[in-house]
């Protein structure tokens, strides 16, 4: 994957913060953390921004928020592209197309082997009890039992 800087990317990225802003007004929080990595972001693109700093940001402004992750899963959730950076602790915008892969590299390192502990798990429970504890069965979690069989299916 290119690591150079690429502009549209960053642009782009950009723009879904920068929609964000506008369509949640009533989310301080997510739209003080907004403002303050796109401030960053326009001096120094290509800075991560802590945890920590993001904390200490939104306390000045009376905002208290736990651990940013939360609020950042959320605005990910609602369609902003912010990354966690491999090897550093913190968020950005990205500026290229190795950060997006490093970014999906980074979820599937976690997803896939506890798709692949939990599918495990389940097989164990089932296999002892007889099919009594074979819960990934449930309709309930039906997703997940997909998904955890192709993973171990491959």
């Amino acid at each position: 994957f290119d690591n150079s800087f690429d502009n549209e990317l960053f642009e782009l990225s950009i723009k879904t913060a920068t929609e964000y802003l506008e369509k949640k007004r009533e989310d301080k929080s997510g739209c003080e953390l907004i403002r303050y990595m796109l401030q960053e972001a326009r001096n120094n693109p290509l800075r991560h921004i802590s945890s920590k700093e993001l904390k200490e940001r939104l306390k000045i402004k009376n905002i208290e928020i736990g651990d940013p992750i939360v609020k950042v899963s959320e605005l990910r959730s609602n369609g902003v592209i912010l990354i966690s950076p491999i090897g550093k602790k913190g968020y950005k915008f990205p500026t290229s197309e190795k950060e997006i892969a490093d970014f999906y590299n980074r979820l599937s390192s976690n997803i896939i082997p506890q798709l692949k502990r939990g599918y495990i798990l389940n097989e164990v429970l089932a296999q002892r009890s007889i099919g009594k504890y074979n819960i990934l069965k449930d309709a309930r979690f039906e997703t997940l039992n997909t998904l955890s069989e192709i993973v171990n299916k491959g």
